[in-house]
């Protein structure tokens, strides 16, 4: 079975958030891996659950890294500490290790040492993991047969099916040529396809999730009761700034219950406001569904949003806006959205056809440029392809952002974008 989603792309960066709390003693069944990596590791959750960031002192490479680890002691600390729960998987001088914040969700962090001095870190948003028998489990012959699989799922099912065929050709030749053989985690496994697979197609939704990551697949492409189970994270939130403007934040576009009546309410709480802002510096991707939502808002006739060719099914179709009870309160007020480098997929969707429209000024910097639609596809051994099988045109039939990304209007870094647009809209 093969399961749809529109923009696909799910990746959560961690809001860092500046609060005191008592330190916390870290207990539990987990156990670093005996090795130089792993023992860097031990060392820096002990650092941050006992807020001793002196205990990194010689331990960082640059000395930014140590503004960065007061960083994330901090947030540490705002979410009572975090407790390491499985390893993902390890290489000589990296570790990645599935982790539970103690009064919040799932992160996974990621360190990289060399002779115990600390080169890279960080914690990314993830769901509850899962363990099982292929998580330190793969031999060289299961790799050569799920990465057969994976060859030619790529060749069936890539959105230009000339590509997929090379796509295919490539990774084949690094199997033939026994460059997988040495692997025997399943998540590093998983990891290296992902980069070898985005490398040679320069498509930045493709990637293999490994069975550790059944929460997370099932809450990006599940139905709607099963994303409303296993997620945790609020993709969408507001706040009212100078008394007038709303600013509307989106890290994920769902197609879920929960998540489309709560965009419902914010809509309805800024309906008296004078502007809005949609910041989509930190959006992930996701649904269709919610888009269009969210474009209805602002367009009080229907309009022809995209249309799509879809190679799986071999069919086409063409998406519009829906106008709802409160798009008379929308519909012609200053719209600013805010975008970054990072924004990708439904985020960029959003900005281009508000863009194409006239209706929004886009601020801040050109986006990823990741416009194909995804599918779920299983492979072998509970591991899934996330594949680009289909292509968007906007209502004049031009491709849309795929490799280009979003130009904004108003060019300016990220950093700076939010600062810019509310000095312009207080002086309107």
């Amino acid at each position: 079975m093969i399961i749809k989603q529109f923009l696909g792309f799910f990746l959560f960066t961690i809001t860092f958030i500046s609060c005191q709390t008592p330190s916390r003693d870290l207990s539990s069944s987990y156990k670093f891996p005996d090795s130089e990596i792993g023992q860097t590791a031990k060392l820096w959750f002990q650092a941050m659950n006992e807020s001793r960031p002196d205990l990194l002192q010689g331990k960082m490479k640059d000395d930014f890294l140590y503004d960065f680890v007061s960083i994330m002691q901090s947030h540490v600390s705002s979410v009572s500490g975090i407790t390491p729960v499985l390893t993902s998987y390890t290489k000589d001088n990296f570790i990645s290790i599935y982790t539970k914040e103690n009064t919040g969700g799932w992160v996974k962090v990621n360190i990289s040492a060399k002779n115990g001095v600390i080169d890279f870190m960080d914690m990314k948003k993830t769901f509850q993991p899962k363990d099982n028998a292929y998580l330190k489990g793969l031999d060289a012959e299961q790799n050569d047969s799920l990465i057969s699989n994976l060859l030619d799922v790529v060749k069936n099912n890539y959105v230009i099916a000339e590509k997929g065929v090379q796509i295919a050709s490539e990774l084949e030749k690094k199997l033939k040529s026994k460059g997988y053989d040495h692997i025997k985690q399943g998540d590093l496994l998983a990891r290296e396809l992902t980069k070898d697979l985005r490398e040679i197609a320069d498509d930045r939704h493709l990637e293999i999730m490994p069975p550790t990551m059944e929460s997370a697949y099932m809450a990006r492409f599940g139905s709607n009761s099963d994303a409303d189970m296993q997620s945790s994270i609020s993709p969408i939130n507001y706040e009212i700034l100078n008394d007038s403007i709303g600013l509307i934040s989106i890290e994920r576009f769902s197609d879920n219950n929960r998540v489309m009546q709560k965009t419902d309410s914010i809509f309805e709480n800024l309906s008296r406001t004078k502007a809005v802002i949609i910041d989509l510096r930190k959006s992930g991707g996701g649904d269709e569904t919610h888009v269009l939502g969210i474009l209805s808002y602002f367009f009080l006739e229907k309009e022809m949003v995209s249309k799509s060719y879809n190679r799986i099914t071999n069919e086409s179709k063409v998406s519009f806006t829906k106008p709802n009870k409160l798009s008379k309160s929308h519909h012609n007020k200053p719209l600013y959205i805010l975008t970054s480098k990072q924004t990708i997929s439904a985020g960029e969707a959003l900005a281009y056809f508000l863009k194409f429209k006239q209706r929004a000024t886009i601020v801040g910097e050109v986006t990823t440029g990741a416009g194909y639609q995804v599918d779920a596809i299983p492979l072998l051994y509970n591991f899934y392809f996330v594949c680009s099988t289909t292509a968007a045109f906007d209502p004049n039939g031009e491709i849309g952002w795929e490799g280009k990304g979003v130009m904004p209007d108003i060019e300016v870094s990220s950093e700076d974008a939010l600062d810019l647009v509310l000095s312009e809209i207080m002086s309107l």
